[in-house]
């Protein structure tokens, strides 16, 4: 073969090790950050925990020095190569496995239900958008490239929880976390997730959504016990009082340096006041009746969510809040917006006069303000379109539309691109996701912390 060929499958093999090492490396960090974790919360005295701390440390800078050695003299091995080896030709009832790095064509079938009602009062129109409540069908064959570069999956999600150093023994090593210490940050989630069972709105997807959500979460490095679930099925139920008293909990634990995430999965409402101010609603499970009657004093307005999230986050904590919910575009709020109105709009804009959070908070949110956010099934699971759209974005390392390979973590524009470009692919689906933050960003420079 040709020079070119020769170089072709040098690459090729060179970035299929690179995948694979960093798969290996991130399991490596976040298995030493939760056993770290581990040890800090135990009861036994410091002396002892410095000590075991002390030596986790060693074994995995040991393990991880491993690794990188391996890889190293396996690319140095291709890189000597003259000439491509013999490749004899694959059985074709050899199975594909998930971690094939090769693009497959899935066939995605979605069916998109949405019916919207309207509830009046004398001085404000409330629109309940309900989802997945009579069923349209409307199904979609969409080739969304699904098992591509399932190699990458953890290679975007590095685990935060320490800062690094470079060896001072070896050159070209790669950089490694300092040892934990007490000071270790930490990372809390809460996540909502209302089907509002046995009424006659009721919603399919969204304890799915929240299921997946804690799937995924702790795969990055979330310890279980960080996480607090409310749904349907949960023992403390997702009421406007558990979920505002959880709100505070979440807020309050926080301190500088930790990361925290929300996640809103239900029914969403807005109204409109007699001088035309709209507001928008979270509904929890007690603002729904068994017979369908709609109590609205049981809302969550997007101004106590205000109060509950943006002004209550601390200085240095880092917060993702996501609202997979009807007309969630501003239910935060937030003073920030990005506008994705061209290849150089990169950084937010200023939309309101609200004051600027003390923390960097992001807002995800299922839809623009006048939209509403559909219910979907794909590959025969009910899940809410944002959600499924997200966790899919999350779990691949290239520009869904162009296929090029992100060089860094995927950042908060290129997630958000992603997440758009996979509904406009889904047939049915109009929604457009939106994401608003409390400070000025350049969401282009800012890799997402999920």
């Amino acid at each position: 073969m040709g020079d070119s060929a020769l170089y072709s499958y040098k690459i090729s093999q060179i970035y299929s090790l690179i995948d694979k090492f960093n798969v290996i490396a991130n399991q490596l960090k976040n298995d030493y950050a939760a056993k770290c974790n581990n040890v800090i919360e135990s009861n036994v005295d410091n002396n002892t925990k410095n000590s075991i701390l002390s030596l986790m440390y060693k074994n995995y800078i040991k393990s991880y020095n491993s690794a990188f050695n391996s890889l190293k003299n396996k690319i140095d091995s291709i890189v000597n190569l003259t000439s491509v080896p013999f490749q004899p030709r694959a059985s074709t009832s050899t199975s594909t496995s998930e971690t094939n790095t090769s693009t497959t064509n899935t066939n995605t079938s979605t069916n998109t239900n949405t019916n919207t009602n309207t509830t009046s009062t004398s001085t404000t129109s409330t629109s309940t958008s309900e989802t997945n409540t009579t069923n349209t069908s409307t199904n979609a064959n969409t080739s969304t490239n699904a098992n591509a570069s399932t190699t990458n999956t953890n290679t975007t999600n590095a685990n935060t929880n320490s800062t690094t150093i470079t060896s001072t023994n070896a050159t070209n090593q790669p950089l490694v976390p300092f040892p934990c210490t007490q000071s270790i940050k930490n990372k809390y989630a809460l996540l909502i997730g209302i089907n509002y069972i046995g009424t006659p709105h009721e919603l399919n997807g969204c304890i799915t959504d929240i299921n997946n959500m804690n799937a995924y979460l702790t795969s990055v490095g979330f310890l279980s016990s960080n996480i607090t679930v409310l749904t349907d099925n949960t023992t403390v139920k997702p009421t406007k009082a558990n979920i505002l008293e959880a709100i505070k909990i979440l807020m309050s634990k926080s301190k500088s340096g930790d990361e925290i995430v929300l996640h809103y999965s239900g029914h969403g409402s807005n109204s409109f006041s007699s001088t035309g101010v709209e507001s928008e609603y979270i509904c929890p499970l007690d603002s729904v009746g068994s017979d369908g009657t709609i109590t609205l004093s049981n809302f969550i307005q997007d101004s106590e969510l205000n109060v509950s999230i943006r002004d209550k986050l601390k200085s240095g904590v880092n917060m993702v809040a996501i609202f997979d919910s009807c007309f969630s575009g501003t239910i935060l709020d937030l003073g920030y917006e990005y506008y994705n109105g061209g290849i150089t709009d990169t950084t937010t804009k200023k939309v309101w006069d609200n004051p600027a959070t003390q923390g960097q908070l992001i807002l995800i949110s299922g839809c623009d303000d006048s939209q509403t956010s559909a219910d979907v099934v794909v590959e025969n699971v009910d899940q809410s379109a944002l959600t499924y759209a997200l966790l899919k974005s999350l779990k691949i390392s290239y520009d869904f539309k162009t296929g090029v390979q992100f060089q860094h973590k995927i950042s908060y524009a290129n997630l958000i691109t992603n997440i758009r470009e996979i509904l406009q692919n889904m047939d049915g689906i109009v929604q457009v996701p939106q994401i608003s933050c409390g400070t000025p960003m350049d969401i282009t420079s800012i890799s997402v912390q999920l």
